[in-house]
């Protein structure tokens, strides 16, 4: 969903609302509606929460969430968010694989040590592989 500001730029939510909240998130803010268009079907993201991990069920942490921002053509990765348990312990990975332009294909082809929360990457990613088809 698109609005239009008062200061006249655009701001693209969320197309479901949070259940808990009812509130949309915000996904960006851009100067004409055609780029906030443009960038709402180019980028996607797909997520792993900590109780599908084994170190999360360890952690007995059910709230964590990974979350992988990639553009959907090249599948580069644009952006990692992480919350719970150990998130400064991880988001390295993320940076590292953004700072050489690497794709969500990175973490699909790679292996993580079992059991641990790196594995959300792997988790994320198939998730987005799977759902692109």
């Amino acid at each position: 969903m698109i609005r239009k500001l008062k200061s006249g730029l655009y701001r693209l939510y969320s197309g479901k609302a949070d259940p808990k909240t009812g509130k949309r998130r915000n996904l960006g803010t851009f100067k004409t509606r055609a780029a906030a268009v443009k960038h709402e079907r180019e980028v996607q993201y797909f997520k792993a929460s900590y109780k599908e991990i084994a170190r999360g069920q360890i952690l007995g942490d059910t709230t964590g969430l990974l979350k992988l921002i990639f553009h959907l053509e090249t599948h580069e990765l644009l952006g990692v968010h992480i919350i719970g348990e150990d998130a400064a312990e991880l988001i390295h990975i993320g940076q590292a694989v953004m700072a050489h332009k690497g794709t969500i294909d990175y973490f699909v082809n790679t292996v993580f040590n079992y059991p641990t929360l790196a594995e959300c990457y792997k988790t994320a990613a198939f998730d987005g592989i799977n759902r692109l088809g």
